[in-house]
């Protein structure tokens, strides 16, 4: 499941790289650094042994962003 996610963030990154590099709008520029911004973040918790105890947090902070 996470794994899958994580790929479908990869997916918005790309789209939202993609968007900015034509358009030059702050919006895409904003969206793709808080996209990969929670990339990393998973990416930590799932190195992280307890990160099972992070999946409140994590979907807390997911609502805030997409």
């Amino acid at each position: 499941m996470i794994k899958t996610f994580i790929h479908e963030i990869d997916k918005q990154i790309s789209s939202n790289q993609e968007l900015y590099d034509q358009t030059n709008f702050e919006i895409f520029k904003e969206r793709l650094q808080k996209l990969e911004s929670l990339k990393r973040e998973i990416l930590t918790m799932m190195q992280d042994r307890e990160y099972i105890s992070h999946y409140p947090l994590f979907f807390s902070k997911l609502g805030k962003i997409i």
